[in-house]
């Protein structure tokens, strides 16, 4: 209940920070592309147009092919995905890439579990079965490769921490 007052103080300070990370996804789920609306306007037209508050519109899933001010707003693993979707690998299947996870791009069946392992990496680090080129902390890749894809992928998963669980099975 806080977010918007939070918001529209800060957009006072910083207008074209809020309006990059707040305000152009809500207005995105608000189907507003006429022009930059302010926080207390976003809020006010979510309650007028759908009876929501303003934080109940963050949860609206991203849609493949919203097109921002600034083009396509995209994490790694959203990119791969649209890629692989862009590549056809995908095929028929209706995937939204916006859902994707870098664990749900891992344990995509796309993956090689077992890829070949340059004498270089193997030399770095002989009990890796990947080729890290850098970080601390070896990256570990569980159920790697385990999920055949299909349409509507993740649309629908739950995790809930410690195991992240797939939920409901086939979800």
């Amino acid at each position: 209940e806080l977010l918007a007052p939070v918001l529209a103080m800060y957009e006072k300070k910083n207008p074209e920070a809020v309006m990059k990370i707040f305000n152009a996804p809500l207005q995105m789920r608000l189907d507003l592309h006429d022009k930059n609306y302010t926080i207390p306007e976003l809020a006010r037209i979510a309650h007028d147009k759908l009876g929501k508050e303003i934080h109940e519109l963050y949860p609206i899933v991203e849609q493949d092919g919203w097109w921002y001010y600034d083009g396509y707003s995209w994490v790694c693993s959203a990119f791969v995905a649209a890629m692989w979707k862009a590549g056809g690998l995908f095929g028929d299947l209706e995937i939204n890439a916006p859902e994707f996870t870098p664990r749900d791009i891992y344990e995509t069946s796309f993956i090689d579990p077992n890829p070949d392992v340059p004498e270089s990496c193997k030399k770095l680090d002989p009990e890796n079965p990947f080729c890290q080129i850098m970080g601390e902390y070896r990256l570990e890749f569980p159920r790697i490769s385990s999920i055949e894809p299909y349409s509507h992928m993740n649309e629908h998963c739950s995790s809930q921490p410690p195991e992240y669980l797939r939920l409901p099975e086939g979800c």
